[in-house]
């Protein structure tokens, strides 16, 4: 099975429905719109690039450790990032939040 390019998530469900693997890319792009109307401004820009880093680096780029990180590439520091996005608070929730719409249909 060649699902370099795919989650996890997708390979089981492969192996366990025989359906065909999804790749990030095409998770991203049907949730981007989803994230665009469900989030605004500066808050949207940042999930959209966490979307970026999802779909060239893998899953590891959704996990909650990762979102200091994250920021510190887009703002220059965690603190700075998560201020000019509403607090850190919004931004762990939009965080968390968003990444349902990866997988829905």
């Amino acid at each position: 099975m060649d699902a370099e390019k795919s989650d996890l998530f997708d390979v089981l469900a492969y192996i366990a429905y025989a359906s065909n693997p999804v790749t990030r890319e095409s998770c991203a792009v049907s949730g981007r719109g989803k994230v665009i109307s469900e989030y605004e401004g500066k808050l949207a820009a940042f999930l959209e690039f966490v979307l970026d880093a999802y779909v060239s680096d893998g899953i590891g780029e959704l996990d909650r450790k990762k979102l200091p990180d994250l920021l510190e590439l887009k703002y220059r520091s965690a603190t700075e990032g998560a201020a000019e996005l509403g607090g850190p608070e919004v931004v762990a929730k939009a965080f968390v939040g968003f990444q349902r719409h990866l997988y829905q249909e």
